[in-house]
């Protein structure tokens, strides 16, 4: 689930589709949403890191700029290039390592992908705690820390929810969409607390695997 945080900030705007009486969703339905969350992120957008310039004649060790709050972040682009999408799901037309760039400067995910050299969930950067496996690897359970969105309210599992709808129901238009991969591997989702969620899937899954890709969305 990507989510737009500064540290502890974060921000989400979509529209939904409607789903006909027959077409049954396992991830539920909820009212629509009224916050203008898209507003929400683009004000709390933004960390610009800084490169000391060295002498052309000696070279100089890398400097790392010091992490702000809000602001505005630059970021450049190929001549004829157009930035038309912030959105945290890619479409097909807007799937460009530009636009990425910004996406994921926005969008805090689920859990933080890349941990330094290491190729595993960076656990402090993540929204949630680890996740729990139960129910022969076919149930996993997920707790949210506490984050809270840039206008300052908590983030809770009705964002997660809103997420996954949103996904469920234009998973075609979506450029990392792959047949049989989420959302289609989910038989259906819980929200027993504001806090916590709970993914039951349609068959066991290496739950590495499934933490490494399907939830450092």
């Amino acid at each position: 689930m990507s989510m737009s945080t500064n540290d502890q900030d974060a921000g989400a705007s979509a529209s939904r589709r409607s789903r006909t009486p027959t077409q049954r969703s396992p991830f539920g339905s909820h009212p629509r949403r009224t916050h203008a969350l898209a507003t929400l992120a683009l004000a709390s957008a933004g960390v610009l890191l800084l490169a000391a310039c060295g002498s052309a004649t000696s070279a100089s060790p890398k400097a790392r700029g010091v992490a702000l709050r809000g602001g505005t972040a630059t970021f450049a682009m190929n001549h004829g290039d157009q930035f038309n999408w912030i959105l945290p799901l890619p479409n097909e037309a807007s799937y460009e390592p530009y636009q990425q760039n910004t996406e994921y400067s926005m969008w805090r995910p689920l859990y933080f992908d890349g941990n330094g050299a290491s190729p595993t969930i960076d656990q402090a950067e993540s929204l949630a705690y680890p996740p729990v496996w139960s129910g022969n690897d076919r149930t996993v359970t997920v707790h949210l820390k506490p984050r809270r969105w840039s206008d300052g309210k908590p983030v809770t599992t009705r964002d997660v929810r809103f997420f996954f709808d949103l996904f469920e129901a234009n998973k075609s238009q979506i450029a990392t969409y792959l047949p049989g991969d989420l959302p289609d591997d989910v038989a259906s989702i819980s929200y027993p607390s504001a806090t916590t969620f709970v993914i039951h899937l349609k068959a066991p899954v290496n739950p590495t695997w499934f933490d490494d890709n399907e939830l450092t969305f």
